[in-house]
């Protein structure tokens, strides 16, 4: 293959109610994402600042599923990408651009400048192609049937 690392999704094999079957899976899925996140930052495709920002919106979908007990796993990808839309693109204050036009550092100032805009970009990238291997783990392991219709709109 393309060499990428490999997540097991597995489960129990007892008999769980569909409730208990989607609470796990969902679970199981957002472990990977993490897990998926981290491969990411220490195969320094994403920085410290994209790292935390996707952490957070990883947590708070988290939470919303642990939250609203019978919420769909679709429902929680929705919430963890709506939030990490909250978040980004990081912003840059008043102060920092004034200091832009300041001669003496105004290249240390476009440096934090570049610096916020591009860890933004390297958080949704890392985004996206952490949901779009998360498809392909879905389908290897065979629990969630149609994982396309309930991953896919999160990064469209």
């Amino acid at each position: 293959a393309d060499g990428r690392r490999r997540i097991a999704l597995t489960l129990p094999t007892e008999k769980w109610s569909i409730f208990e079957q989607e609470e796990e899976i969902a679970s199981t899925l957002f472990d990977a994402l993490a897990t998926e996140y981290h491969h990411q930052y220490m195969a320094k495709e994403l920085d410290d600042d994209a790292l935390y920002f996707l952490d957070e919106a990883l947590n708070h979908g988290k939470d919303y599923l642990a939250d609203n007990k019978g919420s769909t796993i679709n429902q929680a990808l929705k919430t963890q990408l709506d939030f990490l839309v909250e978040l980004l693109p990081i912003p840059i204050p008043d102060w920092l651009l004034t200091l832009e036009e300041t001669p003496v550092i105004k290249g240390f100032a476009q440096r934090m400048i570049f610096h916020r805009v591009y860890s933004s970009l390297e958080a949704l990238s890392g985004f996206i192609r952490a949901h779009q291997g998360l498809i392909h783990l879905c389908e290897m392991d065979g629990r969630l049937p149609e994982p396309v219709p309930v991953i896919m709109p999160v990064i469209q």
